[in-house]
């Protein structure tokens, strides 16, 4: 069955002080227009999708695409990020960056919120988040998005993490 979608209005993904994050396992879902500019990303780019990219990033107004790699991202509960390409539609101009695996990446937290929701792995994600949550552990201080910072909030809050499972240390 195939989920119903509004051609004015994206539903899926992460919103992110305006800007919206979305595996590309769910791209399908997103409008028209959005995938029409995604689409226009990639081609300027010559990336493939899944082997140089595995999430879109939409910048509030859809003018800047952002096609981010997590290599990990099913793998590890906070994936890192190891390459972001930034498309700016409007003047075409391509920036890339690469995140050395030794560095202090970004990460992503509650990725369930990147896949649709009919995603299989998407229940497990918010399984994953809702202990998080009932520890009262949030990355909603400044510096949590990096992994260090994450990891030695992780440590303070006296948990590990494996395999999409808190232990307690």
């Amino acid at each position: 069955m195939e989920s119903a979608r509004c051609d004015h209005i994206d539903t899926i993904g992460k919103l992110v002080r305006g800007d919206r994050y979305v595996h590309v396992s769910g791209i399908s879902a997103l409008t028209d227009t959005t995938r029409s500019i995604i689409n226009k990303a990639v081609s300027v780019t010559e990336l493939k999708v899944e082997a140089d990219f595995n999430v879109v990033k939409i910048r509030r107004g859809n003018s800047v695409i952002s096609l981010l790699r997590y290599p990990m991202f099913f793998e590890e509960a906070f994936p890192a990020l190891d390459r972001s390409i930034i498309v700016d539609i409007i003047n075409g101009s391509i920036k890339s960056r690469t995140y050395n695996a030794e560095a202090n990446r970004p990460i992503l937290h509650k990725k369930e919120l990147l896949l649709d929701h009919t995603h299989p792995q998407r229940r497990m994600f918010e399984l994953f988040t809702e202990q998080l949550e009932i520890r009262n552990i949030k990355p909603n201080k400044p510096g949590l998005g990096f992994k260090r910072q994450w990891e030695t909030y992780l440590g303070i809050m006296g948990v590990a993490v494996k395999n999409h499972q808190l232990m307690d240390l």
